[in-house]
């Protein structure tokens, strides 16, 4: 697999024209789009669906297919009277935007269907950022012939670009922070109201189970608490199986009185033990190694015989009393150690690693299909997800929380960076003025005085703000207008509008 990538600063027309050939070359050689995606694959197999299909047949980018026909807004405020209800569902309070739909509605029922420079429709722009006040207004009013339009810049409907948004939220959050709280409530909520209006069944469930369920990712409706799904459980409780096993196997090596080592190149130390602070693996006796099987043993049990998650208080429960285990545990050892090693054998044996769990059980010659037979789901691979959820501590840099707290809020729904992405995306125009920061200039780095050059411009910035602060606090007293805002914008909208022609009153 690959993606056509041209060089860094390359201008659109370059981008454009390197893309396409780069494409034409992988195309060439049997590579074929995934999808409507950037990324080409090819398969070794030659009666593969991709094999047959003509490279002059193959899918192209969906902003190649588009040709726009409405004009590009020169700035914010032509945006705003230009695409009205496009700047509504992203900037006003949300409390405000179904009566400004309704207004416009009232003069011009064709606005809720009105595509922006980049194709997008009110609905599309809603579902992008979770707006649920402003997607039911739409739908109320008739926008649901939208539901199914792709004809746009990004080449997809309301629902692939809600659950879009919803991945690239989840990746950050993970990628950047190694903290993902979920999808929101209010993501669900729209992603909920798009399914049935499309008529795609939620197998009958309310929206609170709706809710519950999904929050974690879960598509099968069968994971426990909403992140263990039946076929991760089961590629668990192997690992789990196979770990006592093997460890049981290496027990005899061990002789009275004499710990094994990893510096004794006559003894050797399983792969389990590699979870373990190196100071516990200098010298590991007997009565330790046997604490750190007896785990392994209840982690099995617990996955085999009850439907509970695996989790320190429960390997608690199980281990109380057990003498080995004291001992493992008094000894520095932890329930955690085994948990990760569960969860990372695991891993390096799924299609994430070498395949070699697939291999088995995905076979329909070599095991019974019990395996088979689970439901798939989304989170049949998500080891880091569940090695948090089972309170193993998740390890490497990890961003300060106040640089990405609003990405992963999981109350508020689509944040400010959230939003920033998608408006990035839809070309810059949709960008809050106000969110603008002055550019770092680059060259600067080179001069030995950056630093104090950087500080002062923060600070010269920092009492900018202030003074502007004042200054709109001060004409606020004196019944001037203050600085723009979500009110002035508001009411900025209705103005537009021919007198009269707000139907419902605003609150």
């Amino acid at each position: 697999m690959c993606r056509p990538k041209p060089p860094e600063d390359s201008t659109p027309e370059e981008e454009a024209r390197v893309q396409n050939r780069q494409a034409a070359f992988l195309r060439k050689n049997d590579f074929r789009r995934i999808g409507h995606t950037r990324f080409f694959g090819y398969s070794p197999n030659p009666e593969h669906p991709s094999r047959l299909l003509q490279a002059e047949g193959d899918a192209d980018r969906p902003e190649n297919k588009f040709v726009p026909t409405n004009p590009v807004p020169a700035d914010r405020d032509d945006f705003m009277r230009t695409y009205p209800l496009h700047f509504a569902i992203i900037h006003l309070p949300k409390q405000n935007v179904a009566s400004v739909i309704d207004a416009y509605h009232t003069q011009d029922p064709c606005s809720i269907h009105k595509q922006d420079h980049n194709g997008f429709t009110p609905l599309y722009v809603a579902a992008a950022s979770a707006n649920a006040p402003a997607l039911k207004a739409l739908l109320e009013l008739g926008a649901a012939s939208d539901l199914n339009n792709h004809v746009n810049k990004d080449g997809m409907v309301p629902l692939e670009r809600l659950e879009d948004t919803m991945r690239t939220t989840r990746e950050l959050a993970e990628l950047l922070m190694h903290k993902w709280e979920g999808y929101s409530r209010n993501e669900l909520k729209v992603q909920l109201i798009l399914k049935r209006e499309m008529g795609i069944s939620v197998n009958g469930q309310t929206d609170e189970e709706y809710l519950q369920k999904r929050k974690w990712g879960c598509t099968c409706g069968e994971c426990v608490q909403g992140w263990l799904s039946p076929r991760m459980r089961f590629r668990l409780e192997t690992e789990a199986a196979l770990s006592k096993d093997n460890m049981t196997v290496l027990a005899p090596q061990f002789r009275r009185g004499q710990p094994l080592s990893e510096d004794n190149p006559g003894l050797c130390l399983p792969l389990q033990f590699d979870y373990l602070p190196l100071h516990l693996r200098q010298k590991v006796y007997k009565t330790f190694y046997n604490g750190y099987v007896t785990i392994f043993e209840n982690l099995y049990l617990l996955l085999d015989e009850t439907e509970v998650v695996p989790s320190v208080p429960h390997l608690r429960t199980l281990c109380k009393g057990d003498r080995d285990v004291n001992f493992y545990l008094k000894k520095g050892g932890k329930f955690e150690y085994a948990l990760e090693s569960m969860v990372e054998g695991a891993k390096s044996q799924s299609c994430l690693g070498d395949s070699m769990f697939e291999e088995i059980w995905e076979s329909e010659d070599d095991t019974d299909d019990e395996y088979r037979k689970l439901p798939r789901c989304a989170n049949d691979l998500e080891f880091d997800l569940v090695k948090r959820m089972i309170g193993v501590p998740l390890k490497g840099p990890v961003l300060p929380p106040e640089m990405l707290s609003a990405a992963v809020d999981s109350e508020r729904g689509p944040s400010s960076l959230t939003l920033k992405m998608l408006v990035d995306m839809i070309s810059g125009v949709y960008e809050d003025e106000e969110d603008e920061e002055e550019e770092e200039n680059y060259s600067d780095l080179l001069n030995p005085h950056y630093a104090e050059l950087a500080a002062g411009r923060k600070q010269a910035r920092s009492e900018a703000r202030r003074a502007a602060a004042a200054e709109a606090y001060a004409k606020s007293q004196a019944g001037g207008s203050s600085a723009p805002g979500p009110d002035l914008a508001f009411q900025k909208l209705l103005s537009f509008l021919p007198e009269g022609g707000v139907r419902a009153p605003i609150n």
